[in-house]
């Protein structure tokens, strides 16, 4: 295990059809592996927190409290528009970035939770719909980590979708965004780390990990 390393983007099985274990099993495995932390990071909930908050004490592990929010929910006028899919089908949600927000304190924690309430009562059960207003101010209290879809860096017109989130994220969460560089060993790992230092590099924001 490498030193220091702490796993920012995890989701439990609270992210319905994604995630594949109960929050303190994660919590426990991320011990054995000699994490110095672990974010539990369910799509626009916080239901698994409670469950990793008790095995995270019980063995010592900082607990980050985040959650996940895909960008391709946004209805609000003047949006940045998604890239044109093929066929004339709806953009699914593995072609748009997502947005993990970590809770730096109860304050955080608590604008994230307004977040999560305002999204889940703009749609049906079980779905959610972010708005524009819901980033505006940059969710005070919280880091961000930008998560690109697997093929944004193959797919011009998605390059350039994800270009703009940034450019709009950036000014809001100024100081406080990261883009995430999540390597999953696949063939084309080196190319796409050298992708996101490019994006680092034209808009001078720093990766991580």
């Amino acid at each position: 295990m490498i030193a220091s390393y702490a796993e920012l983007h995890c989701v439990s099985n609270f992210s319905f059809l994604r995630g594949a274990s109960h929050p303190e099993e994660l919590v426990r495995r991320a011990h054995e592996l000699g994490y110095a932390a672990l974010a539990v990071t369910d799509e626009c909930s916080v239901a698994g927190v409670v469950r990793a908050h008790l095995q995270a004490r019980e063995t010592g592990l900082p607990l980050i409290v985040g959650s996940e929010f895909g960008l391709h929910t946004l209805s609000v006028p003047g949006a940045p528009p998604p890239p044109p899919s093929t066929g004339g089908t709806p953009v699914r949600p593995e072609h748009s970035p997502r947005l993990v927000l970590l809770a730096a304190h109860r304050d955080g924690y608590g604008n994230l939770s307004e977040r999560i309430s305002a999204a889940r009562r703009r749609a049906g059960k079980g779905e959610y719909r972010l708005s524009l207003e819901d980033l505006a101010d940059g969710v005070p209290g919280t880091l961000a980590l930008f998560v690109p879809a697997a093929d944004a860096l193959r797919r011009p017109r998605a390059r350039e979708h994800h270009l703009r989130w940034l450019s709009w994220l950036r000014p809001r969460f100024e100081g406080r965004l990261w883009i995430a560089a999540e390597l999953l060993t696949h063939g084309d790992d080196p190319a796409r780390l050298e992708g996101l230092r490019g994006w680092a590099r034209r808009l001078g924001l720093p990766l991580v990990a």
